[in-house]
This record gives structure tokens, sequence and C-alpha cells, in this order.
């Protein structure tokens, strides 16, 4: 028996015998040629069956050989194992023998495997390797460590791993996200001071400026371009920044000073509280009425003369002429004082 490897679909497969004389051990030609059946495991039933032939029968003995293809159609199945059963007879003596191989074994796959590997090049390794470093990972790599989202939740993510038994052992406890932030916080800058690091500006802030210089700087920033959030204080102090300046607002005094000077003069210090109420003036329309109802003109167009004369005679301007007027009244009286004398 022997053992021929390990073959692909669609390969030749050749298998040989010798054929001897069972009574003295010499290598004899067969009776007739010997036949040959290919079985699959432990199936009974043969996939190939024929005869073989005598390969270069003039300078050999007995030595025969078969070519067959290791097809699909011919029932060849990848992982199998195939084995070819010949029998030869030899001056009537029958005698056998078996060849077994496999169909694509492990190894075969293994050295497909490798035969098909294309190792990365040096400048390749290189590549892949720029943000990795031999004691640290370089910055670029950390950001797109935690930048990226695995969508799975930290305790799903580490359970039954080596991270989860670092994590759960640290410290003698558990790590949790309040611990993890106490540790943070509570954590001395003293050893975290590196050149634009985050311990470095809280190192900065907590020993830096005084109150005095934490005041010209907020009182020096500019507002308008940084600080204009509506609602804020910053958009307030924007605000009032567009107000009337000190000159617009003395040029208005100016003016308001100039129209007070003009009301002073008015009546009652510019309140006209002494003059006639809108009452009073209905009243002497009422009284004016009744006077052009009663000198009958009301509605009578006169010139500016005939309005002088009338007017005139009711002022009483020749007051020696008219009855009751005071010249007549004292008249009246020194008659009196006559005749009473």
């Amino acid at each position: 028996m022997a053992y021929l490897g390990s073959w692909k679909i669609d390969d030749y497969l050749t298998f040989y015998c010798n054929t001897h004389d069972p009574d003295t051990g010499v290598a004899t030609d067969a009776d007739s040629a010997p036949s040959y059946r290919v079985y699959e495991d432990e199936t009974g039933t043969a996939l190939l069956t024929g005869s073989m032939a005598l390969l270069d029968d003039a300078n050999t003995a007995g030595f025969y050989s078969e070519r067959i293809q290791l097809t699909a159609a011919n029932g060849f199945e990848k992982g199998k194992q195939y084995v070819v059963y010949i029998s030869a007879t030899v001056d009537s003596d029958t005698g056998t023998m078996h060849h077994t191989w496999q169909m694509e074994a492990v190894e075969s796959e293994c050295t497909d495997a490798l035969n098909a590997y294309d190792p990365p090049t040096n400048a390749e390794l290189s590549a892949a390797v720029a943000d990795v470093s031999v004691d640290e990972i370089q910055a670029s790599a950390l950001a797109d460590l935690f930048d990226t989202d695995s969508g799975t939740a930290y305790a799903s993510a580490v359970s039954g791993s080596v991270v989860k038994e670092i994590a759960d052992n640290a410290g003698g406890s558990s790590l949790t996200e309040a611990g993890i932030a106490d540790a943070v916080w509570d954590e001395a800058l003293s050893g975290h001071t590196d050149a634009g690091s985050a311990g470095e500006a809280l190192g900065d802030a907590g020993s830096g400026a005084s109150a005095e210089d934490i005041a010209d700087a907020v009182w020096d920033e500019d507002i308008v371009a940084a600080h204009n959030t509506a609602d804020t204080a910053g958009a307030l102090l924007d605000d009032v920044s567009a107000l009337a300046t000190a000159a617009a607002l003395a040029a208005v005094d100016t003016v308001v000073d100039a129209i007070k000077a003009v009301t002073d003069n008015l009546p009652d210090s510019g309140a006209l509280s002494s003059l006639a109420t809108a009452a009073a003036l209905a009243a002497v329309d009422t009284v004016v009425d009744s006077i052009l109802a009663d000198t009958g003109t009301d509605g009578v167009a006169i010139s500016t003369a005939t309005a002088q004369a009338i007017a005139d005679e009711i002022l009483k301007r020749s007051a020696e002429n008219v009855e009751g007027s005071a010249a007549v009244y004292y008249t009246n009286l020194r008659a009196h004082e006559t005749l009473m004398n």
C-alpha cells in the first residue's frame, strides 16, 4: 500500500503496480492486464473501473500503470479520501494491492494559501506602522482610536477580555465612570506638564495671572468679534456702544436750552395756567352770539370803519354824551349838592 498524497479537483493521478511469480517472487507479467476499481471513503460502489497497461515492457517485467483524472464529473469531491484497488493474476494465482489519496487535504490548502499569500513590502509595512512607535502610540493614532464609535457599550465590548480582567483588578476594585473621573481630577498636575498638554494649561491657569491681569484681559477682550451672542453681557455692551455719543447729546442739550428760553417768557412761566379755558371761551362765545342777535348783526358783514364806530360807541369813548357815564353821574351829583345847600 502507498499513500499518494493530496490532490486537487481536475488533477491527473497516475498509479502503478508490479506483479511477481507467487512461487519464486520474480517479477513477471500477469496472465492478463491487472484491473482497478476506485472507491470514495467507505462507499461500496466504485467511482471508476478499468484495466492497467504495461509500462516500458521492453525494459521492465510485470510493471503496470494507469492515469485517471480527478474531476467532479467523475465523482471526486474536495476533502474526501479515495482508494484504488488493484487485482492481478500470475500463474493462475490472484494477488491484490491498493493506494490511497485525499482530495485537497488541509496541508494542500495551507500550501495553496502560502503560495497565494502576497507579503507586504517594506514600504507598505512602514506606511502601516507610521502612526506607531515602540514607546508610544502617536497622536494621530490616538485620535483615530477615540474618534471611532464601535456602537457597542463598554461593558459588552470588554466582557470576558483581558481589558475587563485588568479593569476589574486595577486598584483592587472595579473601574467605574465616577472612579475614573475622580482619579483624573485628583491626579497631581506636576507629572503632566508637557508642552501643549491639558495639564500644562491647567497648571498655567492655576499659577498664572493675578486678579488685575484677569480684569484687564476681560475689559480688553474684543466684544464685537467674539462675545456678542444674543442675551449675553457682551451683546448688551455691544448694544450700548451704538447709543448716542457725548457730542450728539451736547447738541441736543443746546437745542433744549433754546426751547426753554422761549417757553420761560410765556405766561405763568410757560405753564399758561391763567389763560382762558375752553369752557370759558365757550361761555364768551355764547355771550357774543347773544350780542350779535340783539344788535341784528348776526351774520352781517360790516366794514372796518363801521366796526370801529360800533366799538367807539360800546367803549363810550365820548363819555360826556352817554347817559350813565362817569361824567354824567358827576354832573348830576354836583347839581344835587347845590340844591341841598
